[in-house]
This record gives structure tokens, C-alpha cells and sequence, in this order.
């Protein structure tokens, strides 16, 4: 599993699905902020692409303020780095770095939270006199600030409260706090300074092995119920105040049914769809500005920016299984099982029904058995060893070796024990991947 390179794909383009769905609900960063410093992040896979060889500007500023802020979590790498610093071993570790186990994975975590930092520090206002720019302007290549700036608004284009920030003051106390939150929110809580409750029990770390993003994915559709008071959760900050709901309490799609008295203007749900189907065809016309439409028309700004995600998640469900339908439809003949077209189609349409099943399944239950063969990961060892066990029982029987297939005449036991040591299991997937082309391309 170290070196699946499918699994990393699968988990950058779900990734990149979440940072798009935040970037519509406007809770943190907007649309242009997000689409710019996602364009910023074909740096970043440039660079990884030639294994570290090329580097621009912008990938150098990126790695040089996520390893100043920490984003990742990996201060513990750099005081092992720095203890072993310019040692032949070190030297060679740096230099293979990309072929250790789960590189494929880090670099896909590394490359959206990277994305996630810039479009943060894009949204961000900052003023000089007269001069007015982003705080990503004032974040220097080397990881410092240009002085005589000062914070003086979010997202939003202004603090409410009027206050101003020094920025390396900002950075250090709100921006990473900020930026904590939204990583945690769109790819699940990792941060072990801020552990699940559930984490700290062996029972709750086995269910959410590798499906911590599926809890927290939850939590933003679910969570935040209404409090006692009346009221929603807050998020609050130095510079403002954020009111969360969970987005399926608003609505589903463009459907929604906010209480009547939670409305300016007291819509009911009929009205409401009425509303957000406008807001809908406006934003399929290119060009059309609709800040602020949906608050106009009398939604509290929580509930607008639900609808917001709501509907963004909508089209990009209905997008994968267009795209799906078209792929299906170039699917080759029967003959052609084996063929590289068919192998290649085969990987984008389950690329694509496992990016649907990882929105769908929040709103529909049956779609949670698609997510995974196995709920709990903790399950794939215990079905490894029944496999193995099988094994180790025929090798003592008539059958000890496989007797077709593309491990003909291969032993049981040792095939099954084999697959049950991570490295050795990776090279019998690429074995398995290479018979595959080799028997397609005779």
C-alpha cells in the first residue's frame, strides 16, 4: 500500500473535490483565491514530477512557508534531518526520499494543503498607505514578510470590527489557526495536537483508520446542530466570527428548508427552491457575479453558504457521472478484454465511481458498501490471514501450487505470505499491472 500510486491519485482528486466544495461556501477563502492558488500548484507537481530536479519561484515560496509554518506536521523529520545533516546516509535518504513507502501519499497531502495555505494568504487583505494587496503579496520566497504592511481584511474584503493586524503577528496567531481548521475540514483531522476523541481508544483507531476525512466529511453535512440558545455553532477569531451548520441541515442540492423565521423575508421551502434555482442558472452563465445573492433574498449567511456548497456538490456529482456515462459509451468490444484501451478506460471509471461514492454515501447509506469492500481497514489484515491460513493448509494437500492464471505454478504459501509484507506486495502488484500490459500488447 506504501506505493500505491492509484490510491494517491484517488485521494488528491477527492481532495481537490472538498477544496472546491469549501471554496464555493465561502467560509474561509472564495472561488477566485482557490481556483488562483490551485493554478499555483502545477509548480508543486512539476517538481515532484522530476523527482526535486526543477524548481521555480512559486514552488520554492510554497515549500518554504509550509516547512516555516508547519503544515504538515513534520518537525519531528526535521530535527532527524538536521542531526544527520550532510552525512553520506543522509545524503542518499534525501536523494531516494521519493521512493520510500507512502511518498506518493505525503506529496498528495503536501500538494493540496499547499493549496489550501495560498488560497488562505490570497484572500487575505493588506494595506500600505494607499497600497492594497493580499497577504500572499507581502510572503516573501524565503519565507519572511515585507515590513510596513499592515492586516486589514478577510475574505470578506473587510473585519467587521475594524481591527487591524501586524502581519507576522497575524500569521503566527490567526493564519495558521485559520489554516489548522480548514485542512481539518476538507481532508479530515490528522493533527495529533488536536486528536479525535474516538483516536484515543484502540477500538476507535482501528474504525477510522484511514477514514478520518470520513468523520470530519460527516461533521460539515451533519454536525453543528442547533444549540439550546437557538443558536449554531461559532467559530471564533481574532479577526472574526464564523456561524457553522451543518450544510444538510440547510438543504440538499438546490433544494432547502430553513425555518420560515430563520428567513428575512420568510420564505418557505417552496419559495426557497424557487430561489436557489435562480441562484443556480446564474451561476451557470459565465461572467454573472452573485455575491451576496442568495443573502439578499433574506438567508442568514451561514445558510447561504450552505446552499452555496450545497449546489457546487451537486454539479460536481452530476459532472462525474456524465463523465462516466461518456466512458462507458467508448467502452471496446468483448474481444478486446485485455486490450490497453480497455484497461485504461477501466481505471478512469473506477477513478470516477469512487470519487461519486465518496460524495454520495454522506446523503445515501447504501452507497457506504461501495466506499469499501471492507468498512473497517482493520479487516483486510484478518481477511490476509484467513487467506494465508488457506494457503498454508493446501500447501499439505493436492494443491499446493496455482494452477492457471497469471500465477500459474506459483506456491500458495509463499504467494500469501508474500502479499502480507508491504514492499514485497507492492512488487507484485507492478508484476500483476505489467502482465496485464504485456498480454494486451500481444
Amino acid at each position: 500500500m506504501g506505493w500505491n500510486f492509484v490510491s494517491a491519485i484517488t485521494n488528491v482528486s477527492f481532495e481537490l473535490i472538498a477544496d472546491t466544495i469549501q471554496a464555493n461556501s465561502n467560509n474561509y477563502y472564495n472561488s477566485p483565491a482557490y481556483y488562483k492558488a490551485r493554478r499555483r500548484g502545477l509548480n508543486s507537481i512539476m517538481k515532484s514530477a522530476s523527482f526535486n530536479t526543477y524548481s521555480n519561484s512559486a514552488a520554492t515560496k510554497t515549500r518554504n512557508w509550509m516547512d516555516k509554518l508547519n503544515v504538515l506536521h513534520e518537525s519531528k523529520n526535521e530535527i532527524f534531518e538536521k542531526s544527520e545533516s550532510g552525512s553520506t546516509a543522509s545524503n542518499l535518504k534525501n536523494k531516494f526520499k521519493w521512493a520510500s513507502p507512502y511518498n506518493p501519499q505525503a506529496r498528495g497531502e503536501y500538494l493540496v494543503q499547499s493549496i489550501d495555505m495560498n488560497a488562505l494568504a490570497l484572500s487575505i487583505k493588506v494595506k500600505k498607505g494607499d497600497q492594497v494587496a493580499t497577504l500572499d503579496d507581502i510572503m516573501n520566497e524565503d519565507g519572511t514578510l515585507e515590513e510596513g504592511w499592515i492586516v486589514t481584511g478577510n475574505h470578506k474584503g473587510d473585519f467587521k470590527n475594524k481591527k487591524t493586524f501586524d502581519p507576522e503577528y497575524y500569521i503566527n496567531n490567526i493564519f495558521v489557526i485559520k489554516l489548522g481548521d480548514v485542512i481539518a475540514e476538507n481532508h479530515g483531522n490528522y493533527d495529533p495536537a488536536k486528536m479525535l476523541l474516538g483516536k484515543k481508544k484502540v477500538e476507535g483507531r482501528a474504525l477510522m483508520q484511514f477514514r478520518t476525512w470520513m468523520f470530519e466529511g460527516y461533521n460539515q453535512r451533519m454536525g453543528y446542530a442547533r444549540r439550546p440558545n437557538d443558536e449554531y455553532f461559532k467559530k471564533f477569531y481574532e479577526d472574526e466570527t464564523i456561524t457553522r451548520k451543518g450544510r444538510y441541515r440547510t438543504g440538499l442540492g438546490f433544494i432547502s428548508y430553513v425555518r420560515k423565521e430563520d428567513t428575512e423575508s420568510g420564505m418557505d421551502m417552496f419559495q426557497q427552491t424557487i430561489v436557489n434555482t435562480k441562484y443556480l442558472m446564474r451561476k451557470l452563465i459565465p461572467g454573472v457575479n452573485n455575491d451576496g445573492y442568495l443573502e439578499k433574498h433574506g438567508y442568514a449567511e451561514h445558510d447561504a453558504r450552505n446552499i452555496q456548497a450545497n449546489i457546487q456538490e451537486m454539479l460536481i456529482g452530476i459532472s462525474l457521472m456524465i463523465a462516466m456515462m461518456m466512458l462507458e459509451a467508448a467502452y471496446p468490444d468483448e474481444e478486446d478484454e485485455h486490450g490497453v484501451k480497455r484497461l485504461a478506460l477501466n481505471m478512469l471509471i473506477n477513478q470516477g465511481n469512487r470519487a461519486y461514492t465518496d460524495i454520495a454515501f454522506y446523503a445515501n447509506p447504501l452507497e457506504l458498501e461501495n466506499l469499501s469492500k471492507n468498512t473497517i481497514p482493520a479487516f483486510s489484515v484478518l481477511d490476509d490471514a484467513v487467506k494465508f491460513s488457506e494457503a498454508v493448509y493446501d500447501q499439505f494437500g493436492e494443491n499446493p501450487v496455482y494452477r492457471n492464471g497469471k500465477h500459474k505454478d506459483w506456491n500458495k504459501a509463499a504467494f500469501r505470505g508474500a502479499k502480507m509484507v508491504p514492499l514485497v506486495n507492492g512488487i507484485l502488484k507492478l508484476h500483476d499491472n505489467a502482465a496485464d500490459v504485456y498480454k494486451a500488447a500481444n
